[in-house]
């Protein structure tokens, strides 16, 4: 009876030292994947800011690139009127002048 109560001991035993190994690989392994995840979380957040930084950039030469061919338009546009101003403005004034007279 004791050889069978000694052999169920260690039995026992070795079941507990099973388990106790098998949660630490667990534990390391919990590790490892939490560790491969920052790692992952970082690759990722890295590559979305260089992402954004070229859309960015982007976006940004084509808000520059519209405003200078707005600047151009209006530039055209103000010349293009001061033009026929230079041109009309006698006539211009002649008509408001009327105008004022027969009111």
């Amino acid at each position: 009876m004791d050889l069978v109560i000694s052999r169920l001991s260690s039995i026992e035993a070795s079941a507990v030292k099973i388990i106790k190994a098998a949660d630490n690989e667990k534990k390391e392994l919990e590790q490892q994947m939490n560790e491969r995840i920052q790692a992952f979380d970082e690759e990722t957040e890295k590559a979305t800011r260089k992402q954004l930084d070229l859309i960015r950039s982007r976006l940004n030469d084509e808000m520059q690139k519209n405003l200078t061919d707005l600047q151009t338009a209006t530039e055209y546009a103000i010349r293009s009127i001061e033009n026929d101003y230079e041109m009309n403005h006698k006539k211009l004034a002649a008509e408001i002048m009327e105008k004022m007279i027969e009111e």
